[in-house]
């Protein structure tokens, strides 16, 4: 947020972003910026009604100064996003573009849109957009009142779902094989620390040699992800270890077989641990488990509201008339599609990220079972089930979001 009580202006910031010279007409002073040479694109975007002013750069934001008495008034919102290197300016213009209209200025805001080169003297495919906002809504007669739902958690997390969708949309447009994924990595079950962010300040500092506090805090980050990776490399030699250490005890123990011994095949031995998680879901749900998935590949543990299976790559629960999953990936979804054919499901709803359903549906539906929707995910699944008729499927990767339970129910 833009606020007075930091020493903040809207036309400072205003400014400052499109890389123009401004008046603050509330103050007297001059903000002149025209000399930046990294501003590549500007833009006012507002709704139809807005008057003919709210189109000029210094007339809007002399008008949001005015509206506002308040000496610790928040006077804009701030957006930054950053926009994908293997675009066009022209093609950055049009995906920026069609979300701001889409999520903001359909909502009665003004958006004052400018697109800037990576800094100097950083990685040249950093290009990216500052979105400066308007706090109250515009009509024809001017501003009228704050609208407090946009500060709510739940409009910022449809916003960044929605930013997932058209950047990965326009990435497919262009041919491009990389996509994003909003949700943090805890959410999608992986192991790693995000990399805390380094300010312009900090990021200056660092490339001139000199060491800073946000610089250490990244650099810790970095070595304990690698400490991670270092601790996965350990684990999976131990392992791969133990199973050629048990391969070797077995092959000692076979008896030497006659000469003209018959050839055959024998049953492999079931382990301990598999023979009681078979145990466990032929109590739970009175049908014989001998040789599940779900006793192979995940570990079991009783809940108060039922059983839970969990692995390296993720976690879900049985919560009786609903299964829930922990991140919504992949693997989770094919042990929870495992489970529901357990449960003799045949029709199934998802809830959850729109990422998640339509990964969830596609999967549901390839194989065999029902999926009912309603509302916007039954225009979701007729998508689904359009993109299944073409075979096309999409993938998705990492941007950080907030957690929410992804699942389904019968």
């Amino acid at each position: 947020m833009i606020s007075r009580s930091e020493g903040r202006s809207a036309t400072g910031a205003a400014a400052y972003r499109s890389g123009e010279r401004l008046v603050d007409e509330r103050t007297g002073e001059v903000f002149d910026y025209r000399r930046r040479g990294d501003v590549l694109d500007r833009e006012i975007l507002a709704p139809a009604s807005a008057p003919a002013w709210g189109q000029e750069r210094e007339r809007l934001w002399n008008a949001v100064e005015s509206v506002e008495k308040r000496k610790d008034a928040q006077v804009a919102r701030e957006i930054q996003v950053s926009l994908p290197h293997e675009l066009s300016l022209d093609a950055q213009r049009a995906l920026l573009h069609d979300w701001v209209r889409e999520q903001l200025v359909a909502r009665g805001m003004v958006a004052d849109v400018a697109i800037h080169a990576a800094h100097k003297g950083g990685d040249a495919r950093n290009v990216h957009a500052h979105v400066l906002l308007t706090t109250r809504t515009i009509t024809p007669e001017g501003f009228a009142g704050k609208d407090r739902s946009w500060n709510d958690r739940a409009v910022l997390e449809e916003w960044r779902s929605s930013w997932e969708q058209h950047l990965n949309r326009a990435l497919e447009r262009a041919r491009v094989a990389e996509r994003v994924d909003h949700r943090s990595y805890a959410q999608r079950g992986i192991d790693r620390e995000p990399e805390p962010k380094q300010g312009p300040v900090a990021t200056q500092m660092e490339r001139g040699g000199r060491r800073s506090h946000a610089g250490e805090d990244r650099r810790a980050a970095r070595e304990r992800n690698a400490e991670r990776e270092r601790l996965r490399d350990e684990e999976r030699r131990v392992e791969q270890a133990q199973r050629d250490e048990g391969r070797r005890r077995a092959a000692a123990r076979e008896p030497e077989r006659d000469a003209d011994a018959r050839p055959g095949i024998g049953a492999a031995e079931v382990p301990g641990w598999q023979r009681w998680r078979e145990q466990v879901l032929t109590e739970a749900y009175a049908r014989e488990m001998e040789g599940s998935r779900l006793a192979r590949f995940w570990r079991i543990e009783r809940t108060q509201e039922g059983l839970a299976f969990e692995n390296a790559r993720g976690r879900f629960e049985d919560r009786g008339s609903e299964i829930v999953a922990r991140a919504g990936n992949e693997v989770e979804i094919r042990g929870m599609l495992d489970l529901a054919e357990v449960k003799e499901w045949r029709e199934l709803t998802v809830s959850g990220s729109e990422a998640f359903k339509r990964q969830a549906m596609a999967a549901a539906l390839d194989r065999g079972f029902a999926v009912r929707a309603e509302g916007r995910d039954a225009e979701l699944l007729r998508e689904v089930e359009e993109a299944r008729t073409s075979n096309s499927r999409s993938i998705t990767r990492e941007v950080e979001r907030t957690r929410e339970n992804d699942g389904w129910e019968r």
